[in-house]
């Protein structure tokens, strides 16, 4: 039984170590892409519904478009229904290129 306490303390203090790390870390995190992200011009080619929130809740169209980083296309989009053709920046991670943050809508 004695084991068995060592083995689930172990495994609390990492678990607890990982959640901490998940708090502080994540906000940082967006704010590093936000400061030293890479900027990039995004037009919207198409619009599609995604879910606001949690499970179950209502939909909400964003509209969407596509950016190159050395030759693979990443998506992005924002939380706004704009014409197809419009303009927004995003600033995406240096290393999870994937990542981004929408910044602004370009007005034409």
């Amino acid at each position: 039984m004695n084991i068995m306490r060592k083995i689930m303390s172990k495994f609390v203090n990492v678990l607890v170590i990982i959640v901490v790390a998940f708090v502080v870390l994540g906000p940082l995190w967006a704010l590093s892409i936000n400061v030293f992200g890479i900027p990039q011009t995004v037009t919207v080619s198409f619009h599609k519904k995604m879910q606001s929130g949690n499970p179950g809740s209502s939909y909400k169209i964003v509209s969407c478009g596509y950016y190159y980083v050395k030759g693979k296309q990443y998506s992005a989009y924002i939380n706004k229904d704009v014409p197809i053709g419009t303009r927004f920046d995003i600033k995406y991670d240096r290393i999870l290129h994937s990542q981004f943050n929408a910044i602004r809508i370009l007005q034409e």
